[in-house]
Order: structure tokens, then C-alpha cells, then sequence
């Protein structure tokens, strides 16, 4: 009974830390500078004064690059910015924040 109940807990685990895999636009740009998410366009920007370990929001989805045989990024919201002025990435292991372009 036991072993059951841990496996169903590390199955429940595998599964949320996976987080969304929502196709939700493309990384572009030769050193993957630029995001276009609908109709906004992120730029690779300095973090903009967040500690992403508390700040990190939740999990929107990814952005794929036009190689599709490269690994997607995850994209994040950031808290205090609700119009997700700021978004925050995680590709492999390398964290980056990119900021909405202005129209």
C-alpha cells in the first residue's frame, strides 16, 4: 500500500513540475533576443529589479524556436507587473527577462 501511494505522489509531482507546455509564441534573433507572444514583442532586457525566487509568478506557457529541434523556452509572469510588462524564461538552465516592447 505504501509503495502505491508513493508512486501515485511522484507520479503527481512529475506532473506539475512539468508545468504548461502551451505553444504561446517564438523565440527569434541571433542570440534569441526577441519573443513575439500575439501581438507584443519582448526584447532581452537587465532584470528589472525582482528576486525571481519570490517574484515568479506563474507559468504561461512556452515559446518555441523556429529550430524545432531546439528545446522551448518557459515563460513566466512576474509579480507587480501585471500586464506582464516583464516577462521572465527559462531555457535549459539559463534564466533571462525580456520587456514589452512599446507601440
Amino acid at each position: 500500500m505504501k509503495r502505491i501511494l508513493l508512486f501515485i505522489l511522484i507520479l503527481v509531482l512529475m506532473l506539475t513540475a512539468c508545468g504548461s507546455r502551451k505553444v504561446i509564441g517564438e523565440v527569434y534573433g541571433s542570440e534569441h533576443e526577441y519573443i513575439s507572444i500575439g501581438e507584443d514583442t519582448y526584447t532581452r532586457c537587465n532584470n528589472p529589479g525582482v528576486n525571481i525566487t519570490w517574484d515568479k509568478k506563474e507559468q504561461l506557457g512556452i515559446v518555441e524556436f523556429r529550430d524545432v529541434d531546439t528545446d522551448p523556452m518557459q515563460v513566466y509572469s512576474i509579480k507587480e507587473y501585471d500586464e506582464n510588462e516583464y516577462i521572465y524564461t527559462i531555457w535549459v538552465y539559463d534564466g533571462t527577462f525580456y520587456k514589452k516592447d512599446t507601440k
